[in-house]
């Protein structure tokens, strides 16, 4: 234990001083060490943000989803009011009937799940269900206000052909709701 006293002293004694410096030129160094400090650190953040801003973008090129031009947010639309997915099957919900969906626009469900499931990883269901304009552009299909349906009917196996089927914000807030 004594041999820390020492140890203890030591640092006391230089924080307070030895009596002969001047307090202002103390507090001058000490000023330019601490802004020397402040500049190293901001320097630490702008390198973070500049990575932060690479790998997003990188992360954006990797996913293949494109920022609109305009930097506006995706359309929330959808053409259904019920989205819910068991595997490799898609039940949904269209002009108050289940359907089993076959494809959009030419795209099978199958090519947007897996697309989904390798651009969003743990959160795919949800970015199907909720965000299909984003992701449909994604994939090359810029959805608009409409679009092409290929549905199969759950208690006759009839396969239906839907063109132009509205997308709207009422529907998509619909298949949030019922996600709830």
């Amino acid at each position: 234990m004594k041999k820390m006293i020492p140890l203890l002293v030591v640092p006391f004694l230089f924080s307070c001083g030895d009596g002969g410096n001047d307090p202002d030129q103390d507090s001058a160094s000490e000023k330019q060490v601490m802004e020397a400090e402040i500049a190293k650190l901001k320097e630490r953040v702008k390198k973070l943000e500049d990575e932060e801003s690479l790998e997003t973008k990188s992360a954006l090129k990797n996913s293949q989803l494109e920022p609109k031009p305009s930097g506006a947010p995706f359309a929330k639309l959808s053409p259904f009011t019920e989205v819910s997915c068991d595997e490799d099957k898609t039940a949904v919900t269209f002009s108050g009937k289940r359907y089993e969906l076959i494809s959009i626009d030419g795209l099978s469900t199958k090519q947007i799940l897996d697309f989904c499931l390798k651009t969003f990883s743990n959160r795919w269901e949800k970015r199907f269900a909720e965000d299909l304009v984003e992701v449909m552009s994604g994939m090359g299909k810029g959805a608009g206000s409409s679009v092409n349906l290929v549905l199969r009917e759950l208690d006759t196996n009839n396969v239906i052909t839907v063109p132009d089927a509205p997308m709207t914000a009422d529907n998509r807030r619909s298949v949030w709701e019922n996600r709830r």
